[in-house]
């Protein structure tokens, strides 16, 4: 019971597992009975939290006609059983970024806190607000960057309004099909498997779509393959109906590319892992298909990480976007913090370099 609570909470699955376990409760220890239950409480309060500021965010919208789009858990969770099982971090939002100020103004009256500097605003993939105890906006600038996710995906995404449908009871609020939905959870998911890997939960909101949903299964892999992710978005599918579906017999049903999949999702954790993403860089760079990662792999990965590319700089620094002539300056400031306030991380990564070895084509 210990390592299931931990796991479902290391995936933010934990009311998921609550409500599941409600009909053989009387079986719980008191102790456990009373931490299942005291999660479920916990997702619905945090639910009930951003259902009230989320509503507020959409008046004020509304009432000042900034166009925007709800997305991924704030939507997902319709599809859902029961309220609050399908827990949310943060409410997604992607809104006219012409009018940045004006919701910068609104949410800090309201008591939110602008993760970066006011200067900011606008640069970032998304424009990021935090409010305790428990409430995170984001309010996506764009969907897609193609400084860090796949050039085919961000350019797909550039085209998001085309693909809005305005919403009935609403003056400027948009929502998308629940097809093209799908897909951009789909997308979104693949981004996190490339970069820090992903938790399973995103396997369950799939399933969730293909069961509640009439879904156009042709217009899927045909966008998908536009897209680019026409085979992760077959691999989701399948692995999710062969869990769900209810055989017991799942695992002899799994080819091996799902086996190992579902084994990187378990061990990914809700968002990924700092470890995941390293392997995942040294693969970006390594020439080979298996066998041991050579040293001059590994010093490409340090010039890399030392010296990232100038649209990398600039994606991630509003002032190198300004002053891209004092790029070698940043460089050495960004070195300097990092070693200032990420020692731990650094360290940790060092240690990663000096044992990674790489896998063999059978791993």
């Amino acid at each position: 019971m210990q390592m299931l609570y931990q796991l479902s909470k290391e995936h933010k699955m934990s009311a998921m597992v609550a409500y599941a376990l409600e009909p053989v409760s009387s079986l719980l220890s008191k102790e456990w009975a009373k931490e299942w239950k005291q999660s479920k409480e916990m997702a619905v309060y945090a639910a009930m939290l951003m259902d009230a500021e989320f509503k507020r965010v959409k008046d004020f919208m509304d009432k000042e006609g900034i166009w925007y789009l709800p997305l991924k858990g704030i939507v997902n969770k319709f599809l859902y059983p029961r309220y609050g099982m399908r827990e949310m971090s943060d409410i997604d939002i992607l809104y006219d970024v012409s009018d940045a100020l004006k919701v910068y103004d609104h949410m800090t009256k309201q008591g939110f806190q602008y993760k970066y500097s006011k200067a900011a605003l606008g640069h970032y993939v998304e424009d990021i607000y935090s409010k305790e105890p428990a409430c995170l906006f984001e309010f996506h600038t764009r969907l897609f960057d193609a400084e860090i996710t796949d050039k085919k995906i961000a350019k797909y995404y550039d085209g998001i309004w085309g693909l809005m449908k305005k919403g009935e009871d609403t003056t400027c609020g948009y929502h998308l099909s629940a097809e093209d939905a799908y897909l951009y959870n789909i997308a979104h998911a693949y981004k996190h498997y490339k970069l820090y890997g992903m938790g399973i939960k995103c396997l369950v909101d799939a399933y969730m779509f293909n069961i509640s949903q009439k879904l156009d299964y042709d217009y899927i892999c045909e966008e998908s393959a536009k897209i680019g992710i026409g085979e992760f978005e077959a691999l989701i599918r399948s692995l999710s109906s062969k869990l769900f579906d209810g055989d017991d017999n799942f695992e002899e049903l799994l080819s091996e590319e799902e086996k190992d999949a579902l084994s990187y999702m378990f061990r990914s954790g809700a968002y990924g892992s700092m470890e995941h993403r390293f392997e995942n860089r040294m693969k970006e760079l390594d020439d080979k298909e298996g066998g041991a990662v050579s040293a001059k792999t590994k010093l490409r990965y340090l010039r890399k990480r030392l010296f990232p590319s100038v649209d990398y700089m600039k994606f991630y620094s509003p002032r190198v976007k300004k002053y891209p002539i004092l790029l070698p300056i940043f460089y050495v400031q960004r070195i300097c913090r990092a070693v200032y306030r990420k020692r731990k991380k650094i360290k940790n990564e060092l240690v990663m370099l000096k044992g990674f070895h790489g896998q063999s084509k059978e791993g």
